[in-house]
């Protein structure tokens, strides 16, 4: 007999089972994305749930099949504040797999430990790291079964599954995308010390050579963040007259957005006219009017599918794969002929 349920109780799965006149388990089969049941059956589950107002209890089910369907994403708060094309997309592709994203966002030592620690109490299924981990969480990761992708970052050698963009490609395109244009003395701000994603970039940018075999001249170069305030820092520390670089590569699209404020405001060099400047990822931000930003552009959408397909098609432990997609470049207003050709 079905009992009656008054406004501070739940229905659960016995009432829809009640009302839909099936058992226990085949409402849990019917509800379950991919569960074995008949469409007649999901029908009528599904009909009676609308009418109850049923909504499964995922961490019930989480306890009696140890599978919570939750992917934990690791990554910094400026990647969410320069680069939110990342956090969306992920979230889009875990959600299209009928799984949750939890998300942890870290900016210290202290902070990706506290994380790691949530993530073993919760029994998550799975993560994408976006930034470094080190191997003691790499391997209490994986103690607790944790599968593990991650994403532009490199991974232990014997560790978990990687998913990049080929950086090195891409500041190597950047380079003779500048050469084209008849640039031959160049500027560089690059990322952090410790960032793979910079290094990777500015070699691809030193080795770089156009047909003739020539390479780009970089004469001078200073450091950033990542972020918009380190970009303008970096860029007030080059001089365009002792230096006479007649462009800039900037290791992403926010610091080279600072370079182009630089350029125009304090030194009166509005770009491509004086300057050309280029960035990396291909932000929205950089095709603004006030930028017009030329941009080596991540494929998005597919390195998050990519990390999410590994999760969930791919070796609980982690088999070391690793997928790299090619960059692509999109031409703006901020790159022309150097000053010498025109």
């Amino acid at each position: 007999m079905r009992r009656t349920l008054g406004p501070s109780l739940r229905p659960t799965g016995a009432d829809v089972a009640d009302l839909a006149g099936v058992s226990q388990s085949a409402v849990s089969r019917a509800l379950r994305p991919g569960g074995s049941a008949s469409s007649k059956v999901r029908a009528k589950v599904a009909a009676a749930a609308a009418t109850l107002g049923y909504r499964p209890n995922h961490l019930a089910r989480a306890m009696t099949t140890r599978q919570t369907s939750v992917i934990a994403v690791i990554m910094a708060g400026t990647t969410t504040l320069y680069y939110p094309e990342v956090l969306r997309e992920l979230c889009n592709a875990i959600t299209s797999e009928a799984c949750r994203a939890m998300v942890f966002m870290v900016d210290d030592p202290q902070g990706v430990a506290a994380a790691i620690d949530a993530m073993t109490s919760y029994r998550i299924d799975a993560a994408i790291t976006i930034v470094s981990l080190a191997p003691e969480h790499v391997d209490l990761l994986r103690s607790n079964a944790i599968r593990l992708v991650f994403y532009n970052r490199e991974g232990p050698d014997d560790g978990p599954n990687v998913v990049t963009c080929d950086h090195r490609a891409a500041g190597r395109d950047a380079a003779l995308h500048l050469m084209s244009l008849g640039h031959r003395h160049c500027a560089i701000i690059e990322g952090p010390a410790n960032s793979w994603v910079s290094v990777e970039r500015v070699i691809g940018i030193r080795s770089a050579r156009d047909p003739q075999g020539r390479r780009l001249d970089i004469v001078v170069t200073q450091a950033g963040d990542y972020s918009y305030d380190s970009g303008l820092i970096a860029a007030r520390l080059l001089d365009p007259v002792a230096s006479e670089f007649t462009a800039i590569i900037a290791c992403n699209d926010a610091m080279a957005a600072a370079a182009i404020d630089v350029a125009g405001r304090e030194w009166a060099y509005q770009a491509p006219e004086r300057l050309s400047v280029i960035g990396f990822d291909g932000t929205a931000f950089g095709s603004w009017e006030a930028y017009g930003l030329t941009t080596m552009v991540q494929p998005v959408a597919r390195l998050c599918r990519a990390a999410v397909e590994m999760l969930t098609t791919g070796d609980k432990f982690g088999i070391g794969e690793r997928r790299t997609i090619e960059a692509a470049l999109r031409q703006g207003t901020s790159t022309g002929p150097a000053p010498a050709v025109r």
